[in-house]
């Protein structure tokens, strides 16, 4: 039996949710683009990069993985795709995130701190409606 891509559950996830808001959905047909999906809001695609992680490098702390290539050593180049949407699967949240408001291959969030570097994208659907 072969066993479960973690990231082809976290992006069937994201499009159910997205598609719950009314948004459309469209998957590329190869896996060589950069992004995972795009949603449609009757305005235009927006290009979707979809991470998600269970990893806590601390109580409190998670950690996900946003670069790319063999063991997510390279980053993503600026306009590959408009948002990443991070998924903290123990937590069932979801983090919308501009692409450019992540510079590094790696990022730390809180949830529960209102310090939170992320905060204003906790479940921020909104910005793809």
């Amino acid at each position: 039996m072969q066993e479960i891509n973690k990231g082809d559950i976290a992006e069937l996830y994201f499009m159910a949710r997205a598609m719950e808001l009314g948004l459309k959905v469209t998957v590329p047909l190869t896996h060589n683009i950069p992004y995972d999906v795009a949603t449609d809001n009757g305005q235009g695609l927006k290009r979707i990069q979809i991470k998600s992680t269970t990893y806590q490098e601390d109580p409190g702390t998670f950690c996900v993985s946003v670069g790319k290539g063999m063991n997510y050593k390279e980053r993503y180049k600026l306009g590959q795709f408009e948002y990443y949407a991070l998924n903290i699967v123990p937590l069932d949240l979801w983090y919308i995130i501009p692409q450019e408001i992540i510079k590094v291959k790696k990022i730390r969030i809180r949830p529960q701190r209102e310090s939170c570097r992320f905060k204003d994208f906790k479940e921020a659907w909104t910005l793809l409606l």
